[in-house]
């Protein structure tokens, strides 16, 4: 949702999306796929379980192995093209 309202704040201040400035989301939601924003999907199930597994395996003092999380890159209209490798490679070593 915060996403919808930058995107529509942007325009209304006279931005041109993605000519001035290119917006990227992080969940993938109907909202995004809606409004043709380029978003990078990830797998919420598997972040949940291992976010559950790091619990369990502080409870427990142990060192379970955690899925190995796949992302991918959707891209729709609101980015230039020669800017997603930079900006994927920007996300992906913040988190």
């Amino acid at each position: 949702m915060l996403l919808n309202f930058i995107h529509d704040s942007l325009r209304r201040l006279g931005f041109s999306i993605p000519g001035d400035l290119g917006i990227i989301g992080f969940d993938n939601t109907e909202v995004a796929h809606l409004l043709d924003l380029t978003t990078i999907d990830y797998p919420v199930v598997q972040q949940a379980e291992n976010a559950f597994s790091i619990l369990q395996n502080r409870r427990n003092n142990t060192n379970n192995e955690l899925n190995t999380l796949l992302y991918k890159l959707v891209e729709r209209k609101s980015t230039l093209t020669q800017y997603l490798y930079w900006l994927l490679c920007y996300w992906c070593c913040l988190t």
